[in-house]
């Protein structure tokens, strides 16, 4: 890292900077590396991010690729748990309106996590998560309902580990 230039750095990570030449692009990139730092100082891991905008700083660049992550788990949802790739329609106006309701079954879910979770800055937020929790719900009440114990149901909520989640993944 002697050739490049540090732009920031916390107790958890460090980001550092260079204007570099690419031989496959044949052009200069903006190459940005943020270090992930432990308790002791050490390097735990790295990203390395290119950009051809070279005066882009290297937070804008950071900011960029966040939100692309983001909008790239919000299309995979949508494919993978809400169906948006299993209609065949013949019409733009179809397509549409299909797009329209599974981005809005998509921010409903989210929207309710959000209100679940109190608000929140960092909430990681996972389709597959909201499913799973409710089919772990589903399977209590049936479960409790032939054991007729079906009033005990809301103490599931405020155990410890809550066998609602189970099968969540950690974030």
């Amino acid at each position: 890292m002697q050739r490049f230039d540090l732009v920031s750095e916390t107790s958890t990570e460090r980001v550092w900077t260079q204007v570099v030449w690419s031989v496959q692009w044949t052009r200069e990139v903006r190459a940005v590396v943020i270090q992930q730092v432990g308790k002791k100082g050490q390097v735990t891991g790295y990203a390395v991010l290119f950009s051809t905008a070279v005066t882009m700083p290297a937070h804008e660049i950071m900011a960029l690729y966040r939100s692309r992550f983001e909008i790239e788990l919000i299309f995979r949802d949508a494919k993978q748990f809400l169906g948006s790739q299993d209609v065949q329609l013949r019409s733009q106006q179809g397509i549409e309106a299909h797009w329209n309701v599974v981005l809005l079954t998509l921010n409903l879910c989210r929207l309710e996590v959000l209100r679940a979770a109190g608000g929140g800055q960092d909430l990681v937020f996972s389709l597959e998560d909201m499913k799973r929790r409710a089919y772990n719900a589903l399977l209590a009440q049936v479960i409790l309902s032939n054991l007729d114990l079906s009033a005990r149901f809301a103490e599931l909520e405020h155990l410890p580990f809550s066998p609602l989640n189970f099968g969540l993944k950690a974030a």
